[in-house]
């Protein structure tokens, strides 16, 4: 998934104390009925004969991929179906909370910014309150609405919104130095400040190369051959980036290649 803090073909975030970063923009489509055929099971985020799995990773999926803003609110409206029946699991609040945020960069109109954004805050503050989904997960989750916000008034809310932004990154770093989501967005993050609030392409470099290896040890222990609906958004996008602003020529990421 292309965050998943970057572009989704887009993440786009935007940091303001003199900062515009695009950090993610993703992609989704298809509209999914899913009706209130409960499968009980430790482990149906990794079965795919399990419905829930299933209408998830139909979702999840169109994040990997470049859609319409049409297509991302038939996506945002099956999660919302998803949720409202699986009620016991994060995963659905949680990516409905990333689809409204990345629903929030692309909308035109300012007053509508931070109603999605509000919308986006109440899902993961749902998704929370449950165990399936990291803390570290939420947080870079709280980082990603921040950089949302920013668009309603770059010079009033920069600032503040983006040292906040930062705070939860740093946070969601210290309870779990390994998650790449995380360690993605602090490195677009000090790509896209000046160099006077501490961002140079050297600290971008270093921390792109955490985070690739973080995405490397993470998809290590998914199951083979199933498609992860776990949060796995980001990589694609940082790759491309170490390319461009690293010199590197990194591996080529296998995540979108999967099928469910």
């Amino acid at each position: 998934m292309n965050l998943s803090i970057f572009t989704i073909k887009g993440l786009r975030a935007v940091l303001s104390f003199y900062l515009v970063t695009s950090l993610l923009g993703f992609a989704f489509g298809q509209d999914n009925i899913y009706t209130a055929v409960h499968e009980p099971s430790p482990t149906e985020e990794w079965n795919p004969e399990s419905r829930y799995y299933q209408a998830m990773a139909t979702n999840v999926r169109q994040l990997d991929t470049i859609i319409s803003r049409e297509n991302l609110l038939k996506v945002i409206s099956s999660f919302e179906r998803i949720a409202r029946v699986e009620k016991d699991k994060a995963l659905p609040q949680y990516y409905l909370a990333f689809a409204l945020a990345t629903l929030a960069f692309r909308e035109e109109d300012i007053d509508q910014i931070d109603v999605l954004c509000d919308r986006s805050e109440n899902a993961l503050n749902r998704a929370e309150s449950m165990s399936d989904v990291t803390q570290a997960d939420i947080l870079v989750i709280r980082a990603f609405i921040q950089y949302a916000r920013l668009q309603v008034d770059f010079m009033g809310r920069g600032l503040e919104a983006s040292q906040r932004a930062e705070s939860f990154l740093r946070k969601g770093n210290q309870v779990d130095p390994g998650n790449p989501q995380v360690l993605g967005m602090l490195a677009q993050h000090y790509l896209r400040i000046p160099a006077q609030a501490g961002g140079s392409r050297e600290r971008f470099c270093a921390f792109a190369e955490l985070a690739t290896k973080a995405y490397e040890a993470k998809k290590a222990g998914w199951p083979s051959g199933v498609y992860p609906i776990v949060p796995h958004w980001g990589e694609l996008d940082l790759l491309e980036a170490q390319a461009r602003f690293c010199y590197l020529q990194p591996a080529k990421a296998t995540t979108k290649s999967q099928q469910p």
